[in-house]
Parts: C-alpha cells; sequence; structure tokens
C-alpha cells in the first residue's frame, strides 16, 4: 500500500509500470507443502502448549523480530469500486490505454487476467465493468498523460490508520499497495499487558487466518500469534474507515512475510513460523522470492536452467539456487558478498531492518513525448497541467504530512541532433495563499518559464516534468499571542496601562463584594484577546497543523479547538 510511485520511479507514468505486482498469484501451494499447512489456526486454537507459551515468553527479553506486510487486494480495482459505487461482486477491470492493468476479484473466476486486451476480457465475461485510470490532456494537442491521484490518495487514506496504530520509525511504505510494520514493540507490550486472551481465541478459531508451520514447537510462537492480533486490529480498522480488504503476513523477517501475505488472499492473513519458513522458500520459483524478481533474479533462474539443463528456466527454483550456489558464483563471477547474501536467503535468513518510508520524497508529474513536442506553446499547456496535478498533490500532502516543499524542479530531455540531453534545474517554490492551499500554478508557470528563458532552447521535448522537492514542516504559530506582547509597541503597552487604571479594582476583583461576579465587557483584555485569536490561523494542540481563522476543529484530525 506505500517514496510516491506504484513501483519504482515516482509519477513518471510513461515509465512507471502500473501493474498491481503478482502478489496474488506469488504462492501457488505447492503438494510438498501441505503438511505444513496442516497446523492451521484451529489446531494452534486447541492446543494448551501454545497458550502455555505466555507467562515462559513474558520474561523474556528476546530479539525476535514481529515484521508484518499488508497488502492491499486489487488495489487499482478497490479504489474505481468504491468510486463509482458498485458492490464488490460486480466484476471490473482497471485499464491503461487498451490494456488490462488491474482485475478485481470478482473478475477472476471468469479467466480474466491483467495484460489482456478489452475486447478479449469482454468475450470471457460480458457483465464486465471496464474503467480507464484517469487522464489529463492538453487542450490543443492529442497528447494525454496518465494520472495516478486516485490510487495515491486511496493510499494515504490506509496510511492514515495504520499511522494510528504504529509509529513512523516502524513503518516502511514498499509501494503505492503495501508496506511492512516492525511490530515487536507492540507485541511486546501486549504481551506484557495479558489483555489479549478474548482476540486470541477469536483470532485462531477464524477462517481469515492460518498458520504455515507449528506455533506449538515454536519459542516464539506467541509472539508471531500477538502479531496476528495486531494485523487483524489493522485490517479491521482499514476496512472500516476506508471500506478497503487488505492481506496480511507475520513472520520473523520481511521477505518472508511478504510471501505469506500472498498466500492467504483476497482479505485473509497468514503466519509462517520460523522452521517452515526454510521449507517454504526453498520451494519456490527464484522470480517468486523477494527482492528476485527483477535483473538479478532473471540472470540467476537462466544460468540455473543452463547449468542443470533445465528447458525451462521458469521452472528453477531455489532448492536449485541453494544446491548449486557455489558452482554458480564461481562459473558466472559472482562476489563474495552476493553468494553469501543468496546463502541466507535460501535459508529465509532476512536481515533487511525496516525503513523507515511513509512519505513521498518528491511530488513529481512528468511525460514521456519522444520529441513531439516542437513548440513552447505545446511545452507551456502541458507544464500548466502538470503543475495543477503537483499542486493538487502538495495541498494532499501538507494536510497529510504537515510539511511544504521549498524547491521546484523542472527536468527535461531534449534532442540535439541524433542525441538526447537531459537537463534538470531548482527554482524556488512559490509561496501558496494560505498554509493549506497548494502553491498558485500562475505563479509556479511563472517561475518554470523563467528558468527556460535562459536556456538555448527546449525544443524539440523528448520528455518534460515538473516536482515539488526540499520539504520543510509547516511553521506553526503556537507562540503568536505570546509574541504580539513581546513585540508590543508602545500604544499595545498604553491600552495594557489605560484598561488597568481604569478598572474599578484589580484584574482579580479584590475589591468586589465576596460572591459577586466580575462583569467582562467588550473592552477587557479577554475580548480583546479573543478578538485577536478570531482573526489569526491557529495550531492544532493534537497534531500540530495550523487551520484557518474561524474554525472550530482541526481540519486533519478533528480535534475541537
Amino acid at each position: 500500500m506505500f517514496e510516491e510511485s506504484d513501483r519504482s520511479l515516482d509519477g513518471f507514468d510513461d515509465y512507471e509500470e502500473v501493474f498491481e505486482s503478482d502478489r496474488d498469484v506469488l504462492c501457488d501451494k505447492n503438494p510438498e507443502l501441505t503438511s505444513l499447512d496442516a497446523s492451521t489456526s484451529a489446531s494452534a486454537a486447541s492446543n494448551p502448549s501454545v497458550h502455555g507459551l505466555v507467562h515462559k515468553q513474558a520474561e523474556l527479553t528476546s530479539k525476535f523480530r514481529v515484521i508484518a506486510h499488508l497488502d492491499l487486494d486489487a488495489f487499482y480495482a478497490q479504489v474505481e469500486r468504491r468510486r463509482l459505487g458498485l458492490s464488490d461482486s460486480a466484476p471490473l477491470v482497471v485499464v491503461q490505454w487498451d490494456m488490462i492493468i488491474a482485475v478485481s476479484y470478482a473478475a477472476r473466476p471468469f479467466g480474466v487476467k491483467r495484460g489482456m486486451k478489452e475486447i478479449v476480457a469482454k468475450k470471457m465475461c460480458p457483465d464486465l465493468h471496464f474503467v480507464h485510470v484517469e487522464v489529463i490532456q492538453s487542450e490543443t494537442s492529442s497528447e494525454r498523460k496518465v494520472s495516478l491521484q486516485r490510487y495515491r490518495q486511496g493510499s494515504y487514506e490506509v496510511m492514515n490508520v495504520i499511522r494510528k496504530h504504529i509509529s513512523l520509525e516502524k513503518l516502511e511504505r514498499a509501494s503505492i499497495d503495501e508496506a511492512y510494520l516492525d511490530l515487536t514493540d507492540k507485541v511486546n507490550e501486549l504481551l506484557k499487558s495479558g489483555t489479549f486472551q478474548d482476540e486470541l481465541g477469536e483470532l485462531t478459531s477464524n477462517s481469515e487466518h492460518q498458520v504455515v508451520g507449528d506455533l506449538s514447537k515454536e519459542d516464539e510462537g506467541m509472539r508471531l500469534l500477538l502479531g496476528a492480533v495486531l494485523v487483524k486490529r489493522l485490517r479491521r480498522d482499514i476496512l472500516t474507515e476506508t471500506t478497503f480488504t487488505i492481506s496480511g503476513g507475520i513472520a520473523n523477517c520481511k521477505v518472508i512475510a511478504k510471501i505469506a501475505s500472498a498466500r492467504n488472499k483476497p482479505n485473509k492473513q497468514t503466519i509462517v513460523t520460523c522452521s517452515a519458513a526454510k521449507t517454504l522458500i526453498q520451494h519456490l520459483r527464484i522470480r517468486d522470492v523477494p527482492r528476485l524478481g527483477g535483473k538479478l533474479g532473471e540472470e540467476l533462474q537462466r544460468q540455473l536452467a543452463t547449468l542443470l539443463s533445465i528447458s525451462d528456466p521458469k521452472q528453477v527454483t531455489m532448492t536449485h539456487l541453494k544446491e548449486n550456489l557455489q558452482n554458480l558464483g564461481k562459473k558466472f563471477g559472482y562476489k563474495s558478498e552476493t553468494v553469501a547474501w543468496l546463502a541466507r536467503l535460501c535459508e529465509a535468513d532476512d536481515r533487511d531492518a525496516i525503513v523507515p518510508k511513509s512519505m513521498p520524497k518528491s511530488l513529481l508529474a512528468a511525460k514521456q513525448f519522444g520529441g513531439r513536442l516542437k513548440t513552447m506553446q505545446e511545452v507551456e499547456q502541458w507544464l500548466r497541467l502538470m503543475l495543477a496535478e503537483v499542486s493538487e498533490r502538495i495541498q494532499g500532502d501538507t494536510a497529510m504530512f504537515k510539511r511544504r516543499p521549498r524547491s521546484l524542479q523542472l527536468m527535461l530531455s531534449v534532442w540535439r541532433g541524433r542525441e538526447k540531453v537531459s537537463l534538470s534545474r531548482i527554482v524556488r517554490m512559490p509561496p501558496a495563499k494560505t498554509l493549506l492551499d497548494g502553491p498558485s500554478v500562475d505563479d509556479m508557470l511563472k517561475a518554470v518559464l523563467s528558468i527556460l528563458e535562459k536556456m538555448d532552447t527546449c525544443l524539440p521535448c523528448a520528455m518534460l516534468g515538473v516536482a515539488g522537492t526540499d520539504f520543510i514542516p509547516l511553521e506553526t504559530n503556537q507562540s503568536s499571542i505570546k509574541d504580539f506582547f513581546k513585540k508590543g509597541s508602545g500604544s499595545q503597552t498604553q491600552m495594557m496601562n489605560k484598561r488597568k487604571s481604569d478598572s474599578s479594582g484589580d484584574l482579580m476583583g479584590s475589591k468586589h463584594k465576596k460572591g459577586s461576579k466580575v462583569k467582562v465587557g467588550s473592552g477587557t483584555l479577554m475580548s480583546f484577546l479573543k478578538s485577536k485569536e478570531d482573526k489569526t490561523e491557529w495550531s492544532c494542540t493534537r497534531c500540530t497543523l495550523i487551520n484557518k481563522p474561524g474554525s472550530q476543529e482541526c481540519e486533519l484530525c478533528r480535534f475541537p479547538r
């Protein structure tokens, strides 16, 4: 679910792979693993030795980690289903141009898959709903650009729920629809409190929860179970507040937690014990293992297929890798560090820590043109469209993370003969009219055009992009009243002295009769301060967000003024 992009390139709609990843089919169950699933939640619930671990483990100060991976189910399809008000049972696909990029679970029984053409999918499922991703287009050009703002906004909603359960230091947003959580400290707190028996019983009797391995034989089995309790709470709250279903995986490391979340979808969760993790990973195909799905995994499976005379490289497994790793390293010249890391991965020994990452590093809009932009009018029109998108993203980012970008970056690629030259320039971000608004599109366009005026030429343009970068926290005005008096001018001081001398008694009312009430009129200090506050923005005492004058509750967290 969550650096801002679908995979790795922030906002580059023509670069980024907008497919949701193949986590849904990552772990097709292998018959050899059936015994691992035999110890399911029901047996765990009835086994007293599992619950007997509570008192023993309460005394432990173990460094054992509890890591969860949360993965939104067919996320793009869920966003569109909610936007259109369709039921969960309505088959739906999300399309980019003429290709399907996301398939709801209701459409999958008909054989509809990602990468299909619309006409093929329609024959398979006549009642299929087709929804194209949002597109923006220049007024005078046929060029169009994909906008992922709907999905980013949905992702932020989910992240906002997660942040209520766990600190940002323990949260790693891996993509727009997935995140890793380090639940170790939360599990330890729950273990010490002892207030989990009811939830534990409910969890272990629920068909949505599965266990791979035998928790009763694990020294840290109870910790994994409590991690599952926390994940269930999260999934419940995300569903309640956003209507999105999400699947979860719980293990002692990131790689296994991610594999686990894909085993039991949609809207379910899975624990993988430490002992079962080794067997589980060794039966997976190489490119089904997280971190081996890219170029390295492709090279490994091709090289192993050659080495072992396997006709189909896609059938090469982690067992093949484990048994032939040393020969592979020598034959193809892998560094000793890479071989050592692969050896640990074959044993499900993943030592990667959670890298706190919940906020995008840049708010970018960009598009490839291939040299088709040949006039400044076209460039300016596309800049205006992209800056409008950036301004909207800044507004949402400010409300969510209470920060603002200081810099505006322009990126472009220009053809110089047969050579394509890439350029990047940065200018100061124009100020917004209010703290919660995005910068004016006209002001940003003026700043960007001032950069282009200093360049020899930006035509013909092959790529164009703009981004808000270099973030700083929002300033608060919590000390504004104090500053008012600290900076007090002579007239303000005289006003205070006059009010003191004009009063019939001191400010505490010492000359009034006992029990009498001091009337606070329109000319008192209190009303003066109140009128001053009503005309200024105010900072929320809970989340520190700067709110508009006159508002009585925080626009972000709804906390009363």
